[in-house]
């Protein structure tokens, strides 16, 4: 009997403002099919662009329209913004680059795997007021600090070398490395470049990742290699094995695809993209948006933030605006794409830093 064994990354789960997954490529930015040099972008519709592919395409279907078009607007100033921080040497052709590299790839890449998008040094030195990590020289701002403002405002940091070992509470890894394990020894973590390698190139679901659309597979204790997610009806272990349509059934532990609008709906039987399983009809349904401190669940979800945090019947988190106070974990969200940081919501660049 052939036995698979999936390898997974547990670094990658997504951090980014909005998960993604959706199959909008409808591009921006300048144009570059005129004969001659390419028309240099501007930080408006370079940025637009950034939005467009690295997070609107991809989460379209699972964010209320009013947000998306919110953090949109937010997300662009901030991108324009951060351009223009002093220290930062990233341009907007860059920033072009960059989301011309993701839209290329399947949604669920991971950007700063992309060449394009390599994260950037600055030119401010270490101990100096930053927004963001672009502006050091080490690549890292550290927002945690004891220095830190809890207002956007930190501190140009070192980092932990390549190869060293780190931990969540170390300092940040050097640019282009990132804090991960390996298949021998996955929860002993070290500072490391982590790539992607494409279809048949052997992988191990850490530092060797298979591009998006991939799975990380070993069959037979063969070294493991990128290939296709398996189809409906072959076997499975987890959802991760089956493609984007499908999820593994815990009854016959096949591949299946997930169940469309008006069919039969429970926790073992998913539905389609954009919709949720009906709390009182158990059939999948057009997801709704709920307001903060309104029920959530099923095919209700929540205009801002993770339904059901906390205890007690779910209900959809307060927003708490920029610059106020948020406690992370709690039940609460921050207004996207703002983040909870050092004890306050934070927009990278709406701070002035000194």
């Amino acid at each position: 009997m052939r036995r698979t064994t999936l390898l997974l990354a547990p670094f990658l789960a997504t951090a980014a403002l909005l998960a993604c997954s959706s199959d909008d490529s409808s591009g921006g930015g300048p144009s570059n099919d005129d004969a001659g040099a390419p028309t240099p972008a501007t930080p408006q519709a370079a940025c637009e662009h950034e939005f467009r592919v690295r997070h609107e395409r991809c989460s379209k279907d699972l964010v209320a329209p009013a947000t998306m078009t919110s953090a949109r607007t937010r997300y662009v100033a901030s991108c324009v913004d951060a351009l223009a921080l002093a220290g930062s040497s990233r341009t907007a052709d860059e920033v072009e680059a960059c989301a011309k590299a993701v839209e290329a790839e399947e949604c669920g890449v991971f950007p700063e795997l992309l060449p394009a998008c390599a994260p950037k040094k600055g030119t401010l030195s270490t101990g100096s007021a930053c927004n963001m990590g672009s502006q050091c020289q080490t690549g890292h701002c550290d927002l945690e600090s004891a220095l830190a403002k809890g207002k956007g405002c930190g501190v140009c940091a070192d980092t932990t070398p390549e190869g060293q070992g780190c931990t969540q509470e170390s300092a940040a890894c050097a640019v282009g490395t990132f804090c991960i394990g390996s298949p021998e020894s996955p929860s002993r973590t070290t500072c490391k470049r982590v790539g992607y390698v494409d279809a048949s190139a052997t992988c191990n679901g850490f530092d060797i990742q298979c591009r998006p659309g991939l799975i990380c597979v070993s069959v037979d204790g063969a070294p493991a290699t990128c290939r296709p997610p398996f189809a409906a009806g072959q076997p499975c272990q987890d959802d991760l094995a089956c493609g984007r349509d499908a999820y593994c059934s815990r009854e016959t532990a096949q591949c299946t695809d997930l169940v469309k609008e008006g069919g039969a709906c429970d926790a073992q039987s998913p539905c389609e993209r954009g919709l949720g399983c009906d709390r009182t009809t158990n059939k999948c349904a057009p997801l709704t948006f709920a307001e903060p401190g309104v029920s959530c669940g099923g095919s209700v979800a929540c205009r801002e933030g993770v339904c059901g945090q906390g205890t007690g019947a779910p209900t959809c988190p307060p927003v708490v605006e920029d610059g106020r106070g948020c406690l992370e974990g709690a039940h609460m969200t921050c207004a996207a794409p703002a983040a909870c940081i050092a004890g306050a919501c934070v927009l990278p660049t709406t701070a002035t830093c000194q």
